[in-house]
Order: C-alpha cells, then structure tokens, then sequence
C-alpha cells in the first residue's frame, strides 16, 4: 500500500467497501502494515488484517474462514501471484470466489515478466506456461485492465482474444468533484507571477523517464520565463537518476525544483489546485485533468521530453511511439491570455470527467471462478514461487542497468 496509481484505485475501493459494511480483508505483512501510506484506511477497525509469513520454502499464507452464504471477490495485479493465489484460496472453501486479474500496464516485466529474460528459449518456454494460465483467466470473465490498452497488449503477448474488452475496463468508484470556477479564474490570473509545472509519477525507469527529459528541457524554460516552477511528486527506485539530473541543471533553474516525495491523494489534490500546467502520463494525467489542469500526454518509456499534446485533444494517449517535444505546448500556456487558460482547464476537467464510468459495484458483478479447472498443477503452481522470484531479481536488474543508462 504505497503511494501510487493502482494502490489509490485499491483504496478508493476500501473506502466504498467500508462505507457499505462489506467484510474488507487485506492479506499483508507486518512490514507492510508498518509502511503503508494511507494509514487513515488501512488502520481503520473495519479492515480485518491476517499476516502472511515468510520461510525459505515460500510464504505460508493464512486459512481464511468464511460464512456459508459469504462470497469473495479477490483482486490481483500480477499474473504469477495470480497463480499462487489461485491455489492458496482452494483451502478457504468458501461459497464462491470472483478472483480477478486487473492488467495495470502494457508493457514491461512488472506485466509481462517472461519479457525481462534475455534468452529466446526460455522467454518462450516461460510465454507458453503463463499464456496457458491467461488463457484461461480470460475465459472464466476474469481478466480486466485499467484500460483497454493494457488488455490489447495482453492479447499480443499470449495469443488471446479479450471479446468485449470495452466493458472489461475497471470502472470508477466515485464521481468527480468540479473545482469552483473561482479557483480557475485565480488560476489564470497568478500564472504572471508564478508558473507552477507539476508532474506526478513513481520514479521507474524507463517506464516513466520522460520525468528526466522534463528535468532537462526546464533549464531551457526557466531561462526563458524566470516565473516557472517545477514540482516533482513521487518516489521510487530511480531516485538518484532524478536528483543527478537536477544536479546537472543550471543553479538558477535547480532552485525553482522542488521535489516533494510521495503525496496521498488527498495532498496530491491540494498540490494541483494550486499549480497552472500538469505534465505526466496514465492515471496522473487524469489526475491533473480532473483537478481542471490544462494536462499534456507524455510519452512512455523514453528518456526524452516527448509528448502527444493536452488531454483535451488528444485523449489519453498510452504509447511508446515517438512524439514531439512539448516544450513549445508548455510555453503556450504560460503565454496565453487568461480567457484561453480558463477554456482550456474547463476542456481538461470536461474530458477527465467523459472519460469516467463510475460503476463502484463493477467488481462484484464478475462471474465467479472455478478453483478446481486451474489449468496449472498444485506442483507448478507452488514451484512458481520461487520462479517468480528469480523473475523478479532479473527484472530488477534490467530495471538497474536502464537506469545507469539514464543516468549517463
């Protein structure tokens, strides 16, 4: 439960779940507990903890109890956890069980984890395991994404065919919340003083490197508009890249870079209220979009200050093709007249909320799965354990060697 854009979805779904007197269980350790950033929800009384321990053998996972007319929804965002999970929850033997796969991205080994191993052979031996057991996610109803791009690149890399994948997308827990017309036309008229640019994403890289290209072209912005500012929300593995490249800007355009470290959403909502330009990808943008931010789609994976254009235009646009620099779209906002600033955070706000299906009972319309036709055997299932950790040290060294890369 740290900071960041499927753990606040997760949360504005305990939040719900609380509110409407569903039993809310969060299987953890006590290191989680101990580090989770929404304490306000997490410590709350109506979230039952049970703690799972670890041992060299694999973690041993608790025997839930359930009543004979309680019915399970579980939510998973990790294919081989999935795997893990599928077979722990045979021994809870409770009335029916949803569990969902919810896909949070399109590419990378946090998704797709056979593609971090370099050798062709055992990428594709390990493609062939884990398309069985996706194939088979989606024919039950349960394999969902944050978005119908993340369920497209499912399909490409495990020869699937989600039907349907518009009304396979995860829906909104609540509505949005207009900002007062006040607050923008405030707005419009501080940007001659100060320009406040905020972006907001979890420093992983490359995924979201386009924060070190922003980084970078601000030096040329602050020289041309000495009233800009920059704030960096998040936190993450990729910390040091980040301040090694603040420490290569100019100290006049260093000094006007705050970063902020990780927000909760309600901090995060305050910090954009208050600044004139969000720059940044995925559920930040949309973010910023419903805070009525005049909000620019970034480029994925690259290190470049590259982008698509505003949200408003241009959608929400999740690609790793190649854009255009932005720097030119920054300065037009910083430029324009303050009737053409209000017009075009009304247009953010009015897209991020045309965007939102708020549908807080989604998850729990999902057909139910059947734990005993789990195309995987008991054995495979166990041995996948240690498997995926051996996964996920070799993702995190790619991880590392892109990051020195960036660094550079």
């Amino acid at each position: 439960m740290g900071i960041g854009g499927i753990e606040n979805i997760q949360i504005q779904l305990l939040k719900y779940c609380i509110d409407q007197g569903y039993r809310v269980i969060w299987l953890t350790t006590k290191e989680h507990e101990k580090s989770s950033a929404y304490k306000n929800i997490t410590d709350a009384p109506e979230v039952e903890k049970h703690y799972l321990k670890r041992t060299p053998f694999g973690p041993i996972y608790p025997s839930l109890k359930f009543a004979d007319d309680e019915d399970a929804v579980v939510l998973t965002t990790d294919l081989l956890r999935y795997c893990i999970s599928q077979h722990v929850m045979k021994n809870w033997q409770c009335h029916t069980v949803s569990h969902l796969l919810t896909i949070p991205h399109f590419k990378g080994g946090a998704v797709l984890p056979e593609t971090c191993l370099r050798s062709g052979r055992t990428r594709e031996r390990w493609r062939l395991r884990l398309s069985n057991a996706a194939k088979w996610i989606d024919r039950t109803g349960n394999l969902i994404g944050f978005s119908d791009i993340h369920l497209t690149a499912y399909e490409k890399e495990y020869g699937i065919n989600v039907a349907n994948k518009e009304s396979k997308v995860l829906k909104a827990i609540f509505p949005l919340d207009a900002p007062a017309d006040e607050i923008i036309e405030k707005k419009a008229k501080s940007r001659r003083d100060k320009f406040n640019i905020i972006t907001c994403a979890r420093f992983d890289f490359p995924h979201k490197g386009y924060m070190l290209g922003l980084i970078k072209a601000f030096s040329d912005i602050y020289e041309r508009h000495p009233e800009a500012r920059l704030f960096i929300v998040g936190y993450g593995q990729g910390e040091k890249q980040v301040k090694d490249a603040l420490s290569r800007l100019p100290e006049p355009a260093r000094s006007q870079v705050v970063l902020t470290g990780p927000l909760s959403p309600e901090q995060l909502k305050t910090k954009m209220l208050s600044c004139h330009l969000n720059v940044g990808v995925a559920g930040s943008l949309w973010r910023g979009a419903e805070c009525a931010l005049p909000s620019i789609c970034m480029r994925h994976y690259t290190y470049e200050c590259e982008g698509y254009g505003f949200i408003d235009d241009v959608g929400d646009i999740m690609s790793d093709s190649a854009g255009f620099n932005v720097v030119p779209l920054i300065e037009n906002v910083i430029k324009m007249d303050d009737s053409a600033y209000i017009e075009k955070s009304i247009k953010s706000f009015n897209a991020a909320q045309s965007q939102i299906d708020v549908d807080p009972e989604f998850v729990f319309k999902l057909p139910a799965t059947n734990l005993d036709t789990f195309p995987l055997s008991e054995l495979e299932a166990r041995g996948m354990f240690f498997q995926r950790l051996l996964l996920e040290r070799i993702c995190k060294r790619s991880m590392y060697e892109d990051q020195l890369n960036a660094s550079k």
